[in-house]
């Protein structure tokens, strides 16, 4: 026979095993950094920049054209992932 386990008590186990993966993956994550090159941190440091840079020129482009949708739209970080600024072409018309 299946005993039910109290739901509180499956909560907090989960709860417990989540807080230890967020410790260990941090764990791994700063080590990790730790281990780079000089170069690839400074690398890594003038991308943040750059981002928060863009982040802010899109939030004011989105702000200044919150009238128009269409306009805002205009204001996209999608270039910034990858094969996200491209658009799909439309295939020709044959005739026939």
């Amino acid at each position: 026979m299946i005993t039910e386990i109290p739901r509180d008590k499956l909560l907090e186990e989960g709860k417990k095993l989540g807080a230890e993966l967020m410790e260990k993956d941090a764990t791994q994550e700063i080590k990790r950094l730790k281990e780079l090159p000089d170069s690839v941190k400074e690398f890594y440091f003038q991308k943040g920049l750059l981002y928060t840079g863009l982040k802010i020129i899109n939030n004011a482009g989105h702000e200044l054209h919150s009238e128009e949708a269409a306009l805002a739209a205009k204001y996209s970080m999608a270039i910034l992932h990858r094969h996200g600024g491209k658009q799909e072409e439309e295939a020709p018309e044959t005739a026939g």
